[in-house]
């Protein structure tokens, strides 16, 4: 009973630990890893032993470490959206500005129109009538030689019917 007792004894901490490899290569560069070395390569097996109570603390440090990483991602998060709506709401608040003073600018323009066709009617004496600069002539109506008798007078000159 004592034997199995003490087998037990000095296996146990066997059963918690970890096995690490330390390798070194050709160039002398340290690397741990859990798998054996490659042939070229020299290692030494470390035995690191592991505390059960050790590990359930450490693994309670990593979930609240965790819960608190992705609690502050969510925040930072939060903050990005209402940063972004805020851009896009100045953006928007931008763009209604610049359509406010373009219509601003069309209306000036339209009114300095309307009060150049208003001076313009003031002068013309509030008649729109094209102006000509010279009454146009009529064309001269030819008349016959003195020495030339009508074939018909009556019908180059209607209004002359005395004969």
């Amino acid at each position: 009973m004592r034997i199995l007792l003490l087998l037990l004894i000095l296996l146990s901490p066997a059963a918690y630990s970890d096995a690490v490899y330390k390798c070194t290569d050709q160039s002398g560069r340290i690397v741990y890893q859990p798998s054996p070395c490659s042939g070229a390569d020299k290692q030494r097996l470390l035995t690191i032993p592991s505390d059960p109570q050790a590990n359930v603390e450490a693994k309670a440090k990593l979930d609240a470490v965790q819960q608190e990483y992705d609690a502050r991602k969510r925040e930072q998060q939060s903050l990005e959206q209402q940063q972004s709506q805020r851009q896009r709401e100045a953006a928007a608040l931008e763009i209604a500005r610049q359509n406010a003073i373009a219509q601003q600018q069309q209306a000036i323009a339209q009114q300095r129109q309307a009060e150049a066709l208003e001076r313009q009617n003031r002068r013309s004496g509030g008649f729109n009538y094209p102006y000509y600069y010279g009454m146009p002539r009529p064309a001269p109506i030819p008349h016959p030689s003195p020495g030339q008798q009508d074939s018909e007078p009556n019908q180059r000159h209607p209004w002359k019917n005395y004969q």
